[in-house]
């Protein structure tokens, strides 16, 4: 418990907002399969997305930002995303990593 009270305290998440949060997703798809519509129409979800300059070792890239088990991390609303990408850009080191918020719609 103490490991992931400690991530969660690294990513700014209070416990107490962690367990509301499983709370809410209890039984909920699993992350990977994205942002799902069961038949209600468009998605609306936001996603953090990476970006590596031209100017890395490595060369340009853009990826979105992934959770645990390597899943991509889906956000409801946008200031939830922002949340995460402040929090990312603020512990970045490198002057060629940055991080954005996207907007994602889909069916």
């Amino acid at each position: 418990m103490v490991k992931v009270n400690g991530a969660l305290a690294q990513m700014g998440i209070s416990r107490e907002q962690f367990d509301a949060f499983m709370a809410k997703h209890e039984g909920a798809p699993p992350a990977n399969t994205g942002p799902v519509s069961p038949g209600y129409g468009t998605v609306h979800k936001w996603r953090v997305m990476a970006h590596r300059t031209a100017g890395s070792v490595c060369g340009a890239a853009t990826a979105q930002l992934k959770g645990g088990m390597g899943q991509p991390m889906w956000f409801d609303t946008q200031a939830a995303a922002m949340q995460v990408a402040k929090h990312y850009n603020e512990q970045c080191t490198s002057r060629n990593v940055f991080y954005t918020v996207e907007e994602y719609r889909g069916h």
